[in-house]
Parts: structure tokens; C-alpha cells; sequence
């Protein structure tokens, strides 16, 4: 088969082992996107703790957040790439939770997820477009 005709994890399967091939350096690019995304996690509020990469591949998100003091369970549809990450996790002496996932239990997760945040939304919504004492309409 060729790589199009291929189902998607079977296609990642088949990149995991030499995917790191694409960066310069692919130790400098753990690093260099683990800053970026680091600092993103913090201007959100959240300094350290527990965080999910769910198309994590071959780590490279996943084992920089794990050096730079993250909690990370690393997800993908690819065996391989899953396989992969927690092995380049274990030669860097870091613990990263690793599993892959059915597409379909994922994309009902974030469905969810996405729900129950509209709810929260349109709850906050309805409160902060109650006329507040003392203020006209």
C-alpha cells in the first residue's frame, strides 16, 4: 500500500522511526517547543501539574514538558509513535504516562468536553448579563 492508502496509525506507525529526521536537532526542538508551550501553560494559569498531549507522536511535546517539571500522560493513535515516546522518555530518565486511543473514544471525549464548556458558558453568560443593583436597562 502506499502511504494514502494507508489507515492513519498505520501511516504514523510507519514515520515513528525516523520522524525526529525532520528537525535539525531534534533535542533542541524538545526544548525549544517546550519553552513556547511551557509559557503558554503559565500565562494560563497553570504553573505545574498535570497535563495531556493527546497526538503526542514520537514525544516531542511530551518529553519537554516532562523535563521541565509537568506531569505528562502522552496519547496517540499510532502504537508506534506511543511506543516510541515512552522509550526516548525512559533514556532521558522521565516518567511519562503513555497509551494510545481509538479515534472515535477521543473525538467523544472532546465532544464532551466541548459541551459541558458551552454549558459553563452560557451559564456565565446568563450571570453577567443580569442588570446588576443599582444599574438600568
Amino acid at each position: 500500500m502506499t502511504p494514502p492508502d494507508l489507515p492513519p496509525e498505520e501511516f504514523y506507525d510507519e514515520l515513528a522511526g525516523d520522524y525526529h529526521l525532520i528537525f535539525a536537532d531534534w533535542d533542541a526542538a524538545i526544548a525549544w517547543e517546550a519553552r513556547i508551550i511551557a509559557g503558554l501553560l503559565r500565562e494560563l494559569g497553570v504553573a505545574l501539574g498535570s497535563v495531556l498531549d493527546a497526538s503526542c507522536g514520537i514525544g516531542t511535546q511530551a518529553i519537554g514538558l516532562a523535563q521541565a517539571g509537568y506531569r505528562v500522560t502522552a496519547t496517540d493513535i499510532s502504537p508506534t509513535s506511543v511506543e516510541r515516546c515512552a522509550r526516548e522518555a525512559g533514556t532521558r530518565g522521565l516518567d511519562i504516562a503513555s497509551t494510545t486511543f481509538v479515534y472515535d473514544r477521543i473525538r467523544a471525549v472532546c465532544e464532551a468536553l466541548l459541551r459541558s464548556i458551552s454549558a459553563a458558558r452560557a451559564v456565565d453568560l446568563g450571570r453577567s448579563a443580569r442588570p446588576r443593583a443599582g444599574t438600568r436597562r
